[in-house]
């Protein structure tokens, strides 16, 4: 049978109590068959009931429900009835609605703040006997209504009664409190809840309180409580309190503040250091606080220097990037850990100006009665020379009144072959001090007329191996000596261009027990006065052991650091005088003592050699006090002479503006060298300026030719071009001038093709052109602008128009397998296409 449906008539109850217990009677049901029986949706207990074999079906409902309407659904076997209803999962916005049926069906959920509901989950049509839907987005700590439906899918349908859950309430939470303006009777609390809430602060000197501020009860996020009343230098706990409308309370935690013992003070503001660009400002604060100082041109200040969050009592802020020679206007600042600030009155300091630098000081012509002194400041100023024969001065040049950056004072009236003391004072427009130090030169003295007299000839023997002469002349002249075995003077010393008037030179290496010839050289401009030779023996080295060996000579090297230089280094196995002999043949010529670069380890430098040359050279170790030498004889070969020297930069550059590119020209380079040129450009914008200072090089390898086609213009736009030089090794000249162009091609349509292209044996060249009557004239170039072949069409007529290539240079040659252009030419318009030959 289908379900009946009755709306049970029960004993009648007042609102909100319990029935009693209910008995019902269905006649004409199936006999002996049972019967599923639901309140509201819900199976009863002792369900399905039996019907008699008279086809009546008596049932009882038990009491305990509700007062109000009941629905009793009566049912074959088999009807779909919902039960175990219930909402579980609860939180702040969602719930999980769940129930069972009797058969698999469907799972839907209607609900809202009323038993009108309002809202319905979306129909789950997976059939199935245990249901759950789960309700999301949710307000917390509110009501609501439900209830659930199902469907068999056989026709029949069931949903339960009305029910209620309520979504849990979220946590009032206390965040951010703050404590600020702390005054020795007083304190300001501010906190912030996640929601609307009252407000009150527990206070008190333990963490227990005992004070409590006035409850606010205005419902706020944002809450400010002034405690007042509060004893000075003194420690307090807090707690901050909040209740919302749902009972619900939030605490902070225990918290401490303590009180000021008297209100902040400032005092003691002075500056204490003042420079060019910066001031240093001192004060003091009666308890510690923050610093800062407010700073400008006037009292309304406008700039600040960082605030220093360190709390002290003794405050120092530098201020720097300051103006030199400027009045400036502060105030000093300071705030307390709990917000009280406090400030000085208004005062100024002045910064002074930048010492005056004096520099480059030096005497740039010195006479017999004269010197031009020179020198550099780092700003105009006033030019004043002191000098005198001390460094005490006593005469003085100047001051030059005239503000300068570069100064010169000419001293007059000097003493010749005088020495002087000077230096330079400067004083700038802000009567800025500066002085150099003290500096020396001597006047010239008038030389007698002829060459030097040389005089007190001595020679000093320092070792078996080394001598040095030793004279004086009458006035400054240069140093030389000129020796040789016996009398043979043939070898000399490098000249001593110092002017002395006593001389001493060194000669060494000489060999020990020989007798050698001795010629001082001295000279005054072009006058030379060369000493009587003198003959004298290098010392006989003294007695050694017989067994003695000869020094040894290794770790020789040669290192060659360009065609013209070579360091020749080596080692000997005890202390020796040693030198190199060296020369381009085995005669050597020329000799340098080794100069000791370590225990036993010597070197020598030789320069001035000659590119790709072979030398020759002998080392030679001689041991003090013994008689035996030793000598190690070899070559060495430079290598050629690396050419650095760039080319000139081309001249004479030229730009043409062609109906289809830009034509460049210049002079061609005469170096013998020259391995071609480099095309670089600037491009511009149609106004003329230019949006890149570095030029882009057109030209991947050196042209041949001074000449360069740049077909890759736009009409209208500007160019700027140079050129340079390049040498077959590599050097690379300056560019050369910049020369300017515009490409402004004329409008005139032509119309060119080739084929075949590529071109094997000879290509024909369709044309056609406006029938104005001009010439026709086609060219075939090389890709950097070079003509190969000139063809001409002859005169303009209307239509298409055939003439062809055989593949030949204006001579006749034929031209090698490559890329060309060809280039069609009337009336003012040119128009170029790309051609392959293949030989």
């Amino acid at each position: 049978m289908a379900a009946v449906t009755i709306v049970a008539s029960l004993p009648s109850a007042s609102a909100g109590s319990e029935r009693g217990t209910t008995a019902h009677i269905l006649v004409g049901v199936t006999p002996t068959a049972g019967f599923a029986v639901a309140v509201d949706g819900e199976e009863t207990e002792g369900s399905p009931f039996a019907s008699d074999a008279g086809g009546v079906l008596a049932f009882t409902l038990g009491d305990g429900y509700p007062a109000g309407p009941l629905t009793v659904s009566v049912g074959a076997p088999g009807a779909l009835i919902i039960g175990s209803v219930g909402a579980g999962s609860v939180t702040e916005t969602q719930a999980l609605i769940s129930w069972g049926t009797n058969v698999p069906a469907t799972s839907q959920v209607e609900y809202g703040l009323t038993a009108s509901y309002g809202e319905s989950t979306p129909v789950d049509t997976v059939r199935v006997i245990d249901h759950a839907v789960v309700l999301g987005g949710l307000v917390s700590g509110t009501t609501y209504h439900y209830r659930v439906l199902s469907d068999d899918g056989q026709g029949q349908s069931a949903q339960s009664g009305d029910r209620t859950f309520a979504t849990d309430s979220e946590p009032l939470v206390i965040t951010g409190v703050h404590i600020s303006d702390i005054q020795s009777d007083a304190a300001t609390i501010s906190w912030t809840t996640n929601r609307a809430a009252n407000t009150r602060v527990d206070y008190g000197t333990t963490a227990a309180y005992g004070s409590s501020t006035a409850l606010d009860p205005t419902l706020v996020m944002q809450h400010v409580v002034r405690i007042e009343g509060l004893e000075s230098s003194t420690t307090y706990h807090f707690e901050a309190v909040s209740e919302d409308a749902h009972d619900l309370t939030a605490r902070s935690g225990d918290l401490v503040f303590q009180t000021d013992p008297v209100p902040l003070a400032l005092e003691g503001v002075e500056v204490i250091g003042v420079g060019p660009s910066t001031a240093t400002v001192r004060w003091t604060t009666n308890r510690a606080a923050s610093s800062r100082v407010d700073y400008g041109l006037t009292s309304t200040y406008g700039e600040s220097a960082p605030v220093d969050s360190t709390l002290v009592t003794n405050h120092v802020i530098v201020l720097d990037g300051l103006a030199p020679g400027t009045a400036y206007r502060f105030r000093a600042v300071s705030e307390g850990p709990y917000g009280q600030v406090v400030e000085s009155g208004d005062a100024g300091f002045e910064t002074s100006m930048p010492p005056l630098a004096i520099g480059g000081v030096e005497v740039v012509d010195v006479g017999y009665e004269r010197a031009v002194i020179r020198w550099l400041t780092d700003r105009p100023a006033t030019s004043l020379v002191e000098y005198g024969l001390t460094d005490q001065y006593g005469s003085g040049q100047g001051p030059d009144p005239a503000l300068t950056i570069e100064h010169s004072t000419t001293l007059s009236g000097l003493a010749e072959g005088t020495l002087y003391h000077f230096r330079v004072a400067s004083t700038d427009a802000f009567d800025v001090d500066a002085a150099s130090g003290d500096s020396t030169f001597t006047t010239l003295q008038a030389e007698p007329a002829g060459p030097p007299i040389v005089y007190g000839i001595g020679v000093v023997e320092t070792s078996p191996t080394a001598v040095t002469l030793t004279w004086v002349t009458d006035r400054p002249a240069t140093s030389l000596v000129r020796y040789g075995r016996d009398t043979a003077a043939d070898s000399e010393t490098p000249c001593d261009t110092t002017h002395v008037l006593d001389h001493a030179v060194s000669v060494s290496p000489l060999s020990p027990h020989v007798a050698y010839s001795f010629v001082v050289v001295s000279a005054c401009g072009s006058d030379t006065t060369e000493g009587s030779p003198i003959e004298y023996a290098t010392a006989e080295p003294p007695e050694v052991d017989p067994a003695a060996k000869s020094p040894e000579i290794g770790d020789v090297s040669v290192v060659i650091t360009d065609p013209g230089s070579a360091t020749v280094r080596w080692s000997t196995d005890r202390p020796c005088s040693t030198w190199i002999d060296y020369g381009p043949t085995e005669a050597y010529g020329l000799t340098l003592p080794g100069g000791c670069i370590g225990p036993c380890a010597y070197e020598a430098r030789l320069s001035e050699l000659m590119p790709e040359t072979t030398y020759c050279y002998r080392l030679t170790a001689f041991a003090v006090g013994e008689t035996l030498l030793a000598a190690v004889d070899s070559t060495f070969t430079t290598p050629p002479e690396v050419d650095t020297k760039p080319p000139l930069s081309p001249q004479a550059v030229e730009a043409s503006d062609l109906a289809y590119a830009i034509e460049l020209s210049w002079l061609r380079n005469g170096e013998s060298d020259l391995l071609g040129y480099h095309v670089y450009r600037l491009v511009g914008g149609r106004e003329g300026v230019y949006g890149d200072d570095r030029p882009e090089r057109l030209t991947e390898d050196p042209l041949s030719d001074p000449y360069f086609l740049d077909d890759e213009v736009l009409p209208g736009l500007l160019y700027l071009y140079s050129v340079s030089a390049v040498d077959q090794c590599g050097n690379e000249s300056e560019l050369s001038d910049f020369i300017e162009a515009r490409f402004d091609p004329p409008e005139v349509t032509l119309q060119l093709a080739i084929y075949p292209n590529p071109v094997v044996d000879s290509a024909k060249l369709s044309y056609s052109v406006p029938a104005d009557g001009g010439d026709v004239v086609l060219r075939i170039l090389t890709p950097t602008g070079r003509v190969v072949q000139e063809i001409s069409g002859g005169t303009a007529s209307r239509g298409e128009q055939t003439v062809y290539w055989n593949g030949r240079d204006r001579v006749g040659r034929v031209v090698g397998s490559g890329v060309y252009l060809c280039e069609l030419a009337h009336g003012g318009g040119v128009t170029r296409r790309k051609l392959t030959l293949l030989k």
